[in-house]
């Protein structure tokens, strides 16, 4: 019988930490699929903020099914994170994400 999969990380609601992901494989050797694996972006400004999103693999930029958080740091410390539109949905553009509102 063939070990566990590595199949990715996993964001762990609501705590936002990243969590290694493995799945066995039944006793036929099929791993089952997982519906909880995203697609993460990274954006960094020169103005001390860094935004993160998230969205199912293959979604794109422009499509509005991303949940996005803005982090905001004041030297090396993290000070204030926010989400865009106030709400940790995914419902927002990653292409937009400077433009959104964050609370």
């Amino acid at each position: 019988m063939a070990g566990p999969t590595h199949v990715g990380y996993v964001i762990d609601e609501p705590s936002g930490s990243y969590v290694e992901q493995f799945i066995k494989p039944d006793l036929n050797g099929v791993v089952p699929t997982t519906d909880h694996i995203y697609t993460e972006k990274f954006a960094y400004t020169g103005d001390m903020v860094e935004y993160h999103g998230w969205a199912i693999p293959g979604t794109a930029t422009t499509g509005s099914t991303w949940k996005i958080r803005k982090l905001a740091y004041s030297g090396t410390k993290l000070t204030d994170i926010k989400y865009a539109d106030g709400d940790a949905n995914f419902d927002n553009a990653w292409d937009a994400r400077e433009s959104q509102s964050y609370s």
